[in-house]
């Protein structure tokens, strides 16, 4: 599988046809992981969907030396995201609340905006 291109996959159960959507944006570290938690939180206590997103992208070591960097950029990314998935899957069957797991490529500040302009998220 290719860590830089797009998937979306839906953990939990199935969220009601006109329900509001919670969005976050995560990417391992603690403090995020953190926020991802009280989203989970919010999503539950409004019986909203949660969408989860995380953004995959080149560091600015890939200017260094690129075939290196590309190499350990994309084992990273796909371990990482391997990881979160689990995480995600395990929180949505336990707090019973349907999520949407997206991963992409890009700027993730252009990536999580456009998502949230976008604000209309479909199960699958």
């Amino acid at each position: 599988m290719n860590a830089f291109e797009s998937t979306v996959d839906s953990f939990g159960p199935v969220a009601p046809p006109r329900s509001r959507t919670v969005l976050v944006g995560v990417d391992g570290t603690d403090t995020v992981m953190r926020a991802a938690a009280a989203a989970f939180g919010l999503a539950r206590r409004q019986g909203a969907r949660l969408v989860v997103t995380f953004v995959a992208h080149h560091s600015a070591l890939a200017a260094l030396s690129p075939a290196v960097a590309s190499v350990f950029e994309h084992e990273a990314a796909a371990r990482l995201h391997a990881e979160l998935s689990a995480q995600v899957r395990s929180f949505a069957e336990e707090l019973d609340v349907p999520v949407t797991f997206v991963k992409t490529f890009g700027d993730p500040y252009t990536v999580l905006r456009e998502s949230a302009d976008r604000g209309r998220w479909r199960r699958g």
